[in-house]
């Protein structure tokens, strides 16, 4: 799997803006008629490292999942109560794509979602990118990070999202993970005021 630079990930957050134009990419415009920048990010960071498992934990209408399940062996979606009226669709669209996405209902962290996981890394390969997007407290989100680290690839992506969301606890989290520290924070907007998005070249931590 290729691992990303800095630099690579700038820009693909430089062409974030610009839809895509090619004719095999146009249902994902279709899925993203809000124009949300960081799905775009997204898709371009599968399709450069190729992971053989992805994992969203917090998925909503399965949006993110689709940009980056096109170029990855496996996709994982976890979340507790897909909410979204559209959610049913948009994965019914992804799987009518041929995609290998794998949806589990349940708490992110809970005993049986992990045990799942792991059956598909031991039979997949190792987790090359991890999204990030629950509950956005620091406990929530370190503790995801923590309850699959250890499935992780070695030169794994760790993305998350509304970083700077107040009261910044997001944040916190994301800085304590180990590894080089990406911030693009024009790629979330939201009504309110800029909610942020950034990743982690992921660097196992030596003991």
């Amino acid at each position: 799997m290729n691992q990303p630079t800095i630099k690579q990930m700038r820009e693909w957050a430089r062409l974030a803006p610009l839809r895509f134009q090619e004719p095999e990419l146009q249902w994902l415009e279709a899925l993203n008629p809000a124009n949300v920048l960081y799905y775009r990010w997204l898709y371009r960071a599968a399709l450069f490292m190729q992971p053989a498992v992805a994992l969203e934990l917090g998925i909503c209408r399965a949006q993110g999942s689709a940009h980056i399940a096109t170029n990855a062996g496996v996709m994982i979606g976890v979340d507790i109560n897909p909410w979204h009226p559209e959610f049913d669709q948009n994965v019914a669209n992804i799987l009518q794509h041929g995609l290998d996405y794998r949806f589990l209902r349940g708490p992110s962290t809970a005993p049986e979602i992990r045990e799942r996981i792991t059956e598909i890394v031991e039979e997949h390969g190792p987790i090359g990118l991890l999204f990030i997007d629950t509950v956005h407290t620091y406990n929530q989100a370190i503790g995801e990070f923590r309850a699959y680290e250890d499935l992780l690839a070695s030169d794994a992506l760790v993305v998350m999202d509304d970083i700077l969301q107040p009261p910044d606890e997001v944040y916190r989290a994301f800085q304590e993970i180990p590894g080089e520290h990406f911030e693009a924070s024009e790629l979330h907007i939201a009504d309110f005021g800029t909610v942020g998005f950034g990743a982690i070249i992921y660097q196992a931590e030596v003991a």
